[in-house]
């Protein structure tokens, strides 16, 4: 990544969550390169990127430390829901 031109840190808890929908709106009217690396903190999650909403055992797993990349296709459609009793905080840095 270039260069991070927004950053957001997001609360993931018992329901299926996005990235901010003003940040993705902003990645796409960049002409450079979009992408998203996400660090996942205090609870594991589970991922998908067909926007199709995860639940706390399908999708993909991420731990605590995992480190998550994102491309301009997956950035939109991007959810993650907490996969234990807790809530995890992500840490989003969106790139050019």
């Amino acid at each position: 990544m270039a260069g991070a031109y927004k950053y957001e840190s997001i609360s993931v808890g018992a329901t299926a969550v996005g990235l901010t929908q003003a940040n993705i709106d902003l990645s796409r009217s960049l002409t450079r390169n979009k992408s998203a690396i996400i660090t996942v903190e205090d609870e594991m999650i589970r991922f998908r990127v067909d926007n199709i909403d995860p639940t706390a055992s399908e999708g993909h797993i991420a731990l605590i430390g995992d480190t998550i990349h994102l491309d301009e296709h997956s950035v939109p459609t991007f959810l993650a829901i907490s996969a234990g009793s807790g809530t995890s905080k992500l840490k989003v840095s969106y790139g050019i």
